[in-house]
Parts: C-alpha cells; sequence; structure tokens
C-alpha cells in the first residue's frame, strides 16, 4: 500500500484506534481507484514477464504496460536473450517507458520460432516507478480521508437548509483529487 493508517490518522488528526478497521478497507479502496482512474501502478515491488507478439514489422516494439525501469530480460522469440547493447528503450530521456527499440547496428531483427503469438517476452518492473510519486502519495491519502468523512456525512443525495435559502448537492471525488489523477491518466 502507498501509505498507511497511522499516515491517514495523523492527516485526519484522530488519535482513537476505534476506526482502524475502516481506514484499513479504505486505504486498497483509494489506492485502487487511482490505479484505475490513471491506468497506472505506482508501486512495483517485483519483476514480472509480459509477452508480446512477434508478427509485425520494424525494430520497434509497444508495451501495453508502463516500464519502471531496464527490463532483467528480452528474449527474442527464437529464444534468444538479447542484450541491452542490442536495444534502447523508448522515450530516451524519461521514465516509465513505452517501448524498446532495436538498434540497427545490432543485426537481430524481432523474430519468432514456432508461432508468432506472445513468442517474445520481457522480464522486468512493470509499472509507472517502483516507489509511488509523493503527490500520488498524497492523492491516495485525501481519498483516503474524503471516503472516510463519508460515512457521516447525510444519506440523501441533496440536502436544503430553507432558512438559509442554500441547497447542498454533492460533487462527487474532489475536484483536486480528480485534477491530480488526470495528470497522470495514460494515453491509450
Amino acid at each position: 500500500m502507498y501509505i498507511t493508517t497511522k499516515q491517514v490518522k495523523q492527516y485526519l488528526s484522530i488519535t482513537s484506534t476505534t476506526d482502524d478497521a475502516l481506514i484499513d478497507a479504505l486505504i486498497p479502496v483509494a489506492q485502487h481507484w487511482f490505479e484505475v482512474e490513471t491506468g497506472r501502478l505506482f508501486e512495483v515491488t517485483a519483476d514480472t514477464t509480459r509477452y508480446f507478439d512477434a508478427d509485425f514489422r520494424g525494430s520497434q516494439l509497444f508495451f501495453d504496460e508502463d516500464l519502471a525501469q531496464a527490463p532483467t530480460t528480452v528474449t527474442n522469440g527464437d529464444g534468444t536473450v538479447l542484450t541491452a547493447a542490442q536495444y534502447v528503450l523508448e522515450p530516451r530521456n524519461s521514465w516509465p517507458k513505452y517501448a524498446i527499440t532495436l538498434r540497427s547496428d545490432a543485426g537481430v531483427s524481432w523474430t519468432y520460432s514456432t508461432y508468432w503469438e506472445q513468442a517474445i517476452s520481457i522480464t522486468g518492473r512493470w509499472g509507472f516507478c517502483i516507489t509511488p510519486p509523493q503527490d500520488i502519495v498524497q492523492g491516495v491519502r485525501r481519498m483516503v480521508a474524503w471516503l472516510y468523512k463519508q460515512k457521516d456525512s447525510q444519506i440523501f443525495s441533496a440536502t436544503s437548509t430553507p432558512e438559509f435559502g442554500q441547497i447542498s448537492v454533492p460533487q462527487g471525488i474532489p475536484k483536486d483529487i480528480s485534477l491530480l489523477a488526470k495528470r497522470y491518466r495514460k494515453a491509450l
């Protein structure tokens, strides 16, 4: 998890342990909301392997997920393990990476032996980053706090106070949280 119950309680100025179970339950909900809303994982703790088709022409292979750091292993469809000197990652000067390009001087091309479907495998840290950015951590903390406060909100979708001439309509996810998620949203 990006944050702890203790961090949320400090943010909300809560000292009792009465609602710890509720806060514990809300943390993965808030984190999942950010991941779904952005289409990204913001914390990757282990290598996994993803497979790609070799049914294309050209030297560039686009990923279906972000790659947070250089891959551990790149295996061509014929079983050949490529060295880091045989490819470059795209974009060249920033992270996360979205593609791998075979170097023109490497003398290799994407290929396969038996079947082209999922012939190429790349093992690495698939996600936006290894450790979540601090603004995402704060966004998750803020989302947990907002969700926590919903337990005390009105049951009705609109409330009115006629003596003050006010009608209150809930606005949904707070705008600062939505804007933060929008900034990190993966382009399709």
